[in-house]
């Protein structure tokens, strides 16, 4: 797993952010896996982000898998393709409201310091831009306390890939 997460940072300092962002998208997964005992599923990965990703706010388990399901099938970081997201807006977001809710997201530089930088409110929309540099450190950051009372997991081998040198 240290191998993961070190090219995901180097990914991140060389502003290589699709890899960056593509690479932290597997750890919820890599990590409800090692729970389960077996392949983890959407409810698990999004169970996963609820419970060890603490930051960026306005972000939740539903909107980090709608965008992995949405970075990996298309690649378009449009969650309204995802039904997972839309029944997340219906249920828990708009609560009988007629408004609009998206996310942008976008690959900051490297200064950047805020995670959700953009929020906007009318009649009509809800809108949020994140910053995708800071979910990828809070994906790490909730990695790293789940490796602290999971050990186990810091062991993961990947059995049918191999590194040479």
């Amino acid at each position: 797993m240290q191998r993961l997460i070190d090219e995901i940072k180097a990914n991140r300092n060389e502003q290589y952010g699709f890899a960056a962002l593509a690479l932290t998208l597997i750890i919820p997964d890599i990590c409800a896996s090692f729970i389960k005992g077996k392949q983890a599923n959407r409810h698990d990965y999004i169970g996963w982000c609820n419970k060890w990703i603490t930051d960026p706010e306005d972000l939740d388990g539903e909107v980090i898998y709608s965008l992995r399901c949405s970075i990996f099938h298309s690649m378009d970081g449009n969650l309204d393709k995802q039904p997972v997201f839309n029944t997340y807006k219906k249920e828990n977001v708009l609560q009988g409201e007629d408004r609009k809710l998206s996310y942008r997201f976008f690959f900051p530089h490297e200064d950047t310091k805020e995670a959700v930088i953009y929020k906007e409110e009318s009649d009509t929309e809800i809108r949020r831009t994140l910053c995708t540099g800071l979910l990828i450190g809070s994906i790490i950051d909730a990695y790293e306390r789940f490796e602290a009372e999971n050990p186990g997991v810091s062991a993961h081998d990947f059995i049918n890939f191999w590194f040479e040198g």
